[in-house]
């Protein structure tokens, strides 16, 4: 069994909701069935496919959830799918170009606050932070370029979260379009990488 960090809290500086997702590599979901169990003595809820053929799905929190474990059977391509997302978003930072300005000047953040967390590489665990007016994330690149893909999916994603803040099914759904360009792009990086051993190969 391999496990691996997937989602956005495995991309540094980025804003995510405090979820945690999980990618486990298994052998057989059969034998995984049989050890459900163990899972829920966690705290974890099985939820079978959940939408997703060939996967098995757990949440841990009901109506504050905390993590996600997204199981695979070796070879399913969604492994190497979520697996090079998040290699080729670290493999592509913002620019220094772009800024965060405050929402108060955006005006596109409500008022209500969100709890968001952000994860920090070079610590083991969540800085989580509350806060009424967390930044948004207009660019100001003076070259008028479109904003990098880890702006643009941050940006997605807070937008997103005020819009759907009761229902994350249309908060999933909402980013799946930008999602699917990105593998596509990713899977061309990942065949265009000069030594492949650096990047995820599965």
């Amino acid at each position: 069994m391999k496990a691996y960090h997937i989602g956005s809290t495995a991309i540094p500086e980025i804003q995510s909701k405090p979820v945690i997702d999980i990618l486990l590599e298994v052998l057989s979901l059969r034998e995984l069935d049989k050890h459900t169990i163990k899972l829920e003595e966690l705290g974890y809820e099985a939820k079978g496919d959940y939408g997703i053929e060939g996967r098995r799905f757990f949440q841990k929190g009901c109506h504050v959830r905390t993590h996600h474990i997204h199981a695979f059977e070796t070879g399913n391509p969604e492994i190497k799918r979520h697996a090079l997302f998040v290699a080729f978003m670290n493999a592509h930072p913002r620019r220094l170009s772009e800024n965060r300005e405050s929402t108060a000047e955006s005006g596109f953040w409500p008022i209500f606050p969100i709890k968001f967390v952000k994860y920090n590489k070079y610590s083991p665990h969540l800085i989580e932070k509350m806060d009424s007016k967390p930044l948004s994330l207009v660019t100001t690149s003076i070259l008028g370029q479109p904003p990098s893909r880890v702006t643009a999916y941050e940006k997605l994603k807070v937008e997103l979260a005020c819009q759907y803040k009761e229902g994350p099914d249309q908060y999933t759904q909402g980013k799946s379009a930008f999602i699917k360009s990105i593998d596509s792009d990713a899977m061309e990086w990942n065949g265009n990488m000069a030594i492949r051993e650096q990047v995820l190969d599965l």
